[in-house]
């Protein structure tokens, strides 16, 4: 649900960065050559006229909310396994380092 209330929030802003304005009254697209008599009449043309651009546009939000996302895991699980490894490595722990050293004979094998 928040991730469908981003994308339309960013795709709306996205829709307004390609309104220009030309003089009073005279509204372009940065889409299409036409000129419009009102921001309400661009809008519905992006909506109706630009579905590719629009459908790439949307597919560009959905990539970024992805890897915002997996980052967010990804930092997360790392913080997870820094503390799982600080409390492994603490002194008296033991540690990896302590337990491979357990029973293990010297170079004279005489263990």
């Amino acid at each position: 649900r928040v991730g469908r209330a981003r994308v339309a929030r960013e795709l709306d802003a996205w829709m307004q960065t390609c309104i220009i304005r030309h003089e009073e009254n005279r509204y372009g697209c940065t889409l299409s050559p036409k000129l419009f008599i009102g921001v309400e009449y661009v809008l519905k043309h992006i909506k109706t006229k630009q579905q590719p651009a629009m459908e790439a546009q949307r597919d560009k939000i959905c990539d970024a909310i992805y890897l915002d996302n997996y980052l967010a895991a990804a930092r997360v699980e790392d913080a997870e396994t820094r503390r799982r490894n600080k409390g492994a490595s603490a002194p008296g722990a033991g540690g990896v380092m302590a337990g491979a050293m357990i029973g293990r004979a010297g170079p004279g094998g005489g263990g």
